[in-house]
């Protein structure tokens, strides 16, 4: 199975994720902050999220939150920038 990629944008507070590869043909606004790219097949390629710092948990939060050891819960950190 492919490793997702994602992308921190910081100054602009965009999270991009990498779905696969693929030029984007279209996109599709599925939320106030969420965009969804597809190619010419129709297949998503990537997923924006804008203001992400203030829609994903941070690290430090997850830190601090009793469920903080699962694997799945996205965040957002310093160290993911682009």
């Amino acid at each position: 199975m492919k490793k997702t990629k994602i992308s921190y944008d910081k100054k602009k507070d965009i999270l991009y994720i990498f779905l696969r590869s693929g030029i984007e043909e279209r996109f599709e606004d599925i939320s106030e902050n969420i965009t969804v790219e597809y190619d010419a097949k129709d297949r998503p390629v990537g997923i924006e999220i804008f203001n992400a710092s203030k829609i994903l948990p941070t690290q430090k939060s997850l830190s601090e939150h009793p469920r903080s050891r699962s694997p799945s819960r996205p965040f957002v950190t310093e160290a993911a920038e682009a």
